[in-house]
């Protein structure tokens, strides 16, 4: 439900009438900045972004118009992101956020390519725009090892409810 009132349609739609428009083939203006179904995967962003985790409190969202765990998108992608971030080592002194809908494709790639876990400046996150999705994306969520793991509630199409868990502080 959330990909039927997705910003990241309208926001590619405004962008794609720029010149040198990074999403001109993946929307369609004429029916109101639909999503064509086209992927493509730009691996000099990739290896662009990385630098700039040296920086101390630098915060990469990474594929904030798509999602990295999209069921087409390419093999490549993937290892080349787990790459990156073993590239990276102890360097990074900022934040890399991944953000998707599917849960159960960050789970097995983060089990394929980081069976300890992901290293503490990964952050993951799915997307809950509902209370179905909530029950359905969240267990799978909080079995990624990851240090910080995140909630994008939008569009948040009805009410979500969260159970409460004691944490180690009472709260």
């Amino acid at each position: 439900p959330a990909c039927t009132h997705c910003y990241a349609e309208i926001m590619s739609a405004r962008l794609s009438t720029m010149p040198q428009a990074p999403f001109r083939y993946h929307v369609d203006v004429i029916r109101l900045g639909r999503w064509t179904g086209r992927l493509s995967y730009d691996s000099a962003a990739l290896v662009a972004a990385f630098p700039l985790l040296r920086r101390p409190g630098v915060r990469v969202f990474a594929n904030s118009m798509s999602d990295t765990f999209h069921q087409n998108a390419p093999a490549t992608s993937l290892t080349d992101l787990a790459e990156a971030i073993k590239g990276m080592g102890d360097s990074a002194r900022g934040v890399l956020m991944l953000l998707t809908k599917r849960p159960d494709r960050l789970l097995a790639w983060q089990r394929e390519h980081f069976p300890e876990g992901l290293p503490a400046w990964v952050w993951v996150g799915c997307t809950v725009e509902d209370q179905p999705r909530a029950d359905e994306r969240i267990p799978l969520l909080l079995q990624v090892q990851a240090a910080v793991r995140f909630l994008s509630c939008e569009p948040l199409l009805g009410l979500v409810s969260l159970p409460v868990q004691k944490t180690c502080c009472g709260f």
